[in-house]
């Protein structure tokens, strides 16, 4: 193998306390009931707006995932870790040659700004997000 895919959410990267932040934010601005950070992590997977589904009526909806991206733009880097082995892993692998890139659902703009924060933006030959 020359070339690897990873994964960003929960392979190099635990974003998981900002994302469940976003959550809590939103549903007490819009007084409903906060899910435990057990539900969060069972129900997100995909996109903000499969897992909001989970916990807010279809009216509230639209507005909470809004809600949810406007708070994500302002703390997108707090709480926001490499994974144990990490950066080791990616520094031997692109050490031996290999073209590493990230492959995420997560929003690309997003996903570049946090692995330049996590200064793993160099070693990277391409990071690949939804939606831009």
């Amino acid at each position: 193998m020359q070339s690897l895919l990873f994964d960003l959410d929960g392979t190099i990267l635990d974003h998981f306390t900002c994302l469940a932040r976003c959550y809590e934010h939103v549903l007490t601005k819009l007084d409903q009931p906060i899910p435990t950070r057990g539900q969060i992590r069972r129900a997100v997977g995909g996109s903000v707006e499969l897992t909001m589904a989970k916990f807010v009526s279809e009216e509230l909806h639209k507005t909470a995932c809004a809600q949810w991206k406007e708070h994500l733009k302002e703390i997108l880097t707090e709480d926001a870790y490499l994974m144990p082995g990490a950066l080791p892993l990616i520094q031997e692998l692109k050490a031996q040659g290999k073209q590493l890139a990230i492959f995420t659902n997560k929003v690309g703009e997003h996903s570049r700004t946090l692995c330049d924060h996590l200064e793993i933006s160099q070693f990277m030959d391409a990071i690949f997000g939804a939606a831009k």
